[in-house]
């Protein structure tokens, strides 16, 4: 098999991944991961042993924390976060040999681990709606909830900052905020990772659903979604926007079960780079002939986020007879892993963000 990745890019993803400017490869000793550890209770920790400082990361995702030569990762968005991360540790060591790594769980069990992803989903998903005064101490936003909001939209809340603000969330969670499109307000949530956004998404659903049957009315529900993808057309370039319309998972690529979950995309009528997508659990493992094999079913972008999203819409669909949702979903190519360029280069500006933002808040403008 032939990896998409060089040594030397690997070496390069690593370095804005798990290091930062105030942390360097040749500084660090150890690096941590706090699996279902919110950064807050990191902190809690560290702060018994003394001082420690925030990473400086050149792509910051979540902040990491440098205690005495040693970095310290809270991970709280799920397994396939925490797959990502334990790849990047592992390869890291693999490639510089003198790193320590380790993993910790609270209360050193795992299946705390795996409770702690379900519970902070819930908690997130309770602050946002706040059915019961019991629940007022976890609202995200103050003095209000979600529950006349009907258009959701995941992704980052940079691409959405044009738009007026209504109201900013205070959850460590997740980023979130209200805003103004057209008159409507609309609910942004930051980038949700893999099993996290299907974890969320599942449960924001059955909320809208209860409200539909106390209220005796059905409840029409907009979701869009926005987020980078690797680029597999012939002739794509970076910043270009992709409209996916199908799911394939990489497990059942690898088994020759070519099963296909559909996406149905309310953005992609009419759009160029329309197909399906394959999702990853990792792109360091990701090889040549994987690509190819994925093109040749029709794929025209990989990404890691949309299977878990697609799953909990389209079951949500079966489930919930009072709840209609319409589902767009834009991703804007990252790199073009075929091509040799590859993660390892960051993107030169936000034009393809905010491209794909406006192709949401058009699409919002016309619906209402």
């Amino acid at each position: 098999m032939t990896r998409i990745f060089t040594e030397e890019q690997e070496v390069k993803y690593l370095d804005t991944r798990l290091y930062g400017k105030n942390a360097t490869p040749e500084q660090v000793k150890a690096i941590y991961r706090y699996d279902g550890f919110l950064p807050s209770e990191v902190r809690a920790i560290l702060v018994r042993n003394g001082s420690f400082y925030g990473v400086l990361q050149e792509n910051p995702r979540e902040q990491f924390y440098l205690q005495d030569a040693t970095i310290h990762i809270p991970q709280f968005s799920g397994t396939g976060r925490e797959l990502r991360y334990r790849r990047m540790m592992e390869r890291n060591k693999e490639l510089r040999g003198d790193v320590e790594i380790k993993a910790f769980w609270p209360e050193d069990d795992y299946r705390n681990t795996e409770n702690n992803y379900r519970n902070m989903a819930y908690d997130c998903s309770v602050g946002l709606f706040v059915p019961e005064a019991k629940h007022e101490g976890r609202r995200v936003f103050s003095g209000t909830d979600i529950r006349d909001i009907r258009t959701i939209t995941l992704g980052s809340t940079n691409a959405f900052a044009k738009m007026p603000l209504l109201n900013r969330g205070t959850s460590e969670y997740l980023r979130s905020q209200i805003i103004d499109i057209n008159g409507e307000k609309v609910l942004n949530l930051g980038y949700v990772y893999a099993d996290q956004a299907g974890r969320l998404l599942e449960k924001i659903l059955s909320e809208y659903h209860a409200l539909a049957v106390n209220s005796g009315k059905p409840i029409e529900l907009n979701l869009f979604m926005l987020g980078r993808v690797g680029g597999l057309g012939d002739g794509m370039r970076r910043h270009d926007l992709v409209f996916p319309t199908g799911i394939l998972d990489e497990t059942d690529l690898s088994e020759n079960r070519l099963f296909l979950n559909p996406v149905h995309n309310i953005l992609s009528e009419g759009k160029k780079n329309t197909g399906h997508n394959l999702n990853v659990q990792n792109v360091l493992d990701e090889t040549v002939e994987q690509l190819v094999r994925a093109k040749e079913q029709g794929c025209v972008c990989i990404d890691m986020e949309l299977s878990e999203s697609t799953k909990a819409i389209n079951l949500a669909r079966i489930r919930y007879e009072g709840l209609k949702i319409n589902f767009g979903v834009v991703g804007y190519v990252s790199d073009l892993p075929l091509q040799g360029d590859t993660l390892a280069d960051e993107l030169d500006s936000d034009k393809g963000e905010q491209e794909a933002a406006e192709t949401i808040i058009e699409k919002i403008k016309e619906r209402k």
